[in-house]
């Protein structure tokens, strides 16, 4: 989960260089997603000398002492982007973001500059407060962002190239975002409040002066909308949420693209009806012409003195039937303020709604990705069938394995997509997918762990219907086999002789021996799902570690001795019964001898074949 990351500092002792200050750091770290250090270990070498210097000098200099632990603290600092705190933080931060977005615009259009008493809202406490703690975290957020390496390709934890690059993208559009702007719009309320209680018994032209300065103070509300700038980092935000929660990536684009509608045609509504408060007193507003038309019978509706509801609803009506190009015209601008913004409106709705449909119609086709593959791939399989003339009984055995491979998720070509990463990504990947496959088969307990990721991304996964034969006798053994579900049972001459699960391996015998051939008989008795290594993989995994190419060959040998004796056994015409009583005898044989090469009891029979 992450916690802090940083640099280490040097010992106090030690007095260095500007150019290798401990807090210019390396710039990054050498790989993945770890800051610029070599080890674990070299951490702790680093730390001891500061812990001897601080013995040495006998814990007396009190300047010493605080010089180091400022260095730690400046470790401590360096936050790892991915950590659980930064995560957890970005969660908050999103939400704080969202509820900007929805609040700061409705209080802007839809709440009064002053109460019924002449005081401005923005005095009302708890809104207030709320306020307040909403800037402060803002303002945190600034600051944590200084402090918190970025990731470019490599984890930066230099704390002069993370203020670089946080100046060069976020700093800007953070910073304005931040500003309490209420603050000044109390202190600009207020004046605009003395001046017209002074201009109560003044002369017209006091009046006049008094209600422009009201004006002036409607028009610099729209100054708390520089809160919502920090909307640009939503979908930095909800890619965040997508990666940690692994949600669909098209069911987050849907989100993505709801989340964005809902809030400019919410912001749009809102500014609309703003808007249209500008001239309600000269009598050019669209709140008062949508007053006349809204009575058939002529009488007078005064729209701003509708509830809050009414009031919105009628603006967000009016912000979504612009944006998706319908516009009924039944609401229409009357001021130059109105004109100027319903185009805009429109211009932004045009290029939203081609955007929306294209978004759309990629969805559709994404959303399913695996149906819309299988699909492809079932095409190409019909027409593959119908220009060889497959007869129809094979025909449906090629439909029933594509069938379940649908069913499996296994049309994704995870080979190729794993050949396109980096060797140790590959890697990491590979070991990943397959964690809960290693932990099954014992023959891979405490193996080195270069060895399994050697061997994880060489494995094939296939799949075999229930009855459905594995190999036969006398099949050149050119692959081996590791059961992941189902189970296989092993013939000699018809006969079963084990019974192997997930986790069991059968085959590597007839691979360790030069054209040896196959002895028995491997088929499915259930729906099985195997993971196949060709001869030429083992012989490349097990090249350099000889200790597992020896317990593999040794165990190999173990198998071919029971097996021959059973043969033999069963070839002097021993009675059934005499042979699954001996069997039961083979089958605690095979226990002991895989006990004895690392082996668990939980692979017992899965080697009692000559060449599985």
């Amino acid at each position: 989960g992450g916690g802090h990351e940083g640099k280490r500092s040097n010992p106090p002792s030690a007095q260095p260089s500007p150019m290798n200050s401990p807090e210019r750091g390396p710039a990054k770290s050498t790989s993945g997603l770890t800051p610029h250090t070599t080890s674990k270990q070299s951490n702790q070498n680093e730390k001891k000398p500061a812990v001897s210097t601080l013995r040495d000098a006998g814990g007396g200099d009190g300047r010493l002492k605080k010089d180091y632990w400022a260095l730690e603290l400046s470790w401590i600092l360096i936050h790892n982007p991915q950590s659980r705190f930064r995560r957890g933080w970005d969660v908050v931060m999103m939400a704080l973001l969202v509820y900007t977005a929805i609040y700061v615009p409705y209080t802007i259009a839809f709440e009064p500059l002053t109460d019924e008493n002449g005081v401005p809202v923005t005095r009302r406490s708890f809104a207030f407060v709320w306020g307040v703690l909403v800037d402060a975290l803002f303002m945190f957020d600034l600051l944590l962002a200084e402090i918190t390496g970025y990731v470019d390709g490599e984890l930066v934890t230099d704390h002069d190239l993370i203020t670089y690059h946080y100046l060069t993208t976020w700093y800007f559009v953070d910073f304005i975002g931040s500003l309490p702007v209420d603050f000044a719009l109390e202190g600009l309320i207020g004046a605009s409040t003395a001046t017209v209680e002074g201009a109560a018994l003044s002369t017209t032209q006091q009046d006049s002066d008094a209600l422009q300065m009201l004006r002036v103070g409607k028009f610099f509300k729209i100054l708390r909308m520089v809160r919502v700038v920090r909307l640009a980092r939503l979908n930095r935000y909800v890619q965040q949420i997508e990666h940690l929660l692994r949600i669909n990536p098209s069911v987050m684009r849907i989100v993505r693209l709801v989340i964005w509608i809902t809030i400019m045609a919410h912001i749009s509504a809102c500014i609309w009806y703003l808007v249209g408060t500008f001239g309600e007193d000269t009598g050019l507003s669209w709140i008062l012409n949508y007053e006349k038309c809204a009575n058939l019978d002529d009488s007078f509706c005064n729209l701003s003195e509708e509830p809050v509801s009414h009031r919105y609803l009628v603006s967000i009506y009016w912000a979504l039937t612009t944006m998706t190009t319908v516009g009924y015209g039944d609401i229409t601008p009357v001021s130059s303020a109105e004109i100027i913004f319903a185009v805009v409106e429109m211009m932004g709705g045009a290029a939203l709604f081609a955007y929306i449909v294209g978004n759309m119609a990629s969805l559709v086709d994404s959303l399913d990705a695996r149906t819309k593959l299988y699909k492809e791939k079932m095409e190409a399989v019909h027409e593959f069938m119908h220009q060889r003339g497959i007869p129809s009984g094979m025909r449906q055995r090629i439909k029933q394995f594509y069938d379940y491979s649908f069913h499996r998720n296994d049309l994704f070509l995870e080979e190729r997509i794993l050949r396109e990463l980096s060797t140790g990504l590959r890697s990491d990947v590979a070991m990943y997918i397959h964690q809960d496959f290693i932990e099954k088969v014992p023959f891979f307990e405490g193996r080195d762990r270069n060895f399994l990721s050697h061997l994880v991304m060489k494995l094939k996964p296939m799949q075999f219907r229930a009855m459905q034969s594995i190999f036969e006798e006398g099949d050149t053994g050119h692959v081996m086999y590791f059961i992941s579900k189902g189970s296989v049972v092993i013939r000699v001459k018809g006969k079963i002789v084990c019974r192997m699960e997930p986790g069991s391996y059968f085959g590597e015998a007839a691979m360790l021996v030069e054209n040896e051939r196959r002895t028995t008989c491997a088929q499915a008795e259930t729906p099985v799902e195997l993971l196949m290594l060709s001869k030429t993989d083992l012989h490349d995994c097990i090249s350099g570690f000889p200790e597992i190419a020896q317990d593999l060959v040794q165990l190999a040998c173990d198998r071919l001795t029971q097996l021959d004796r059973y043969t033999k056994q069963m070839e002097i015409g021993w009675s059934d019964s005499e042979s699954d009583e001996d069997m039961s005898d083979l089958w605690a044989a095979t226990n002991t001898a895989q006990a004895t090469h690392g082996m668990g009891p939980g692979t017992a029979g899965g080697g009692a074949s000559r060449s599985p």
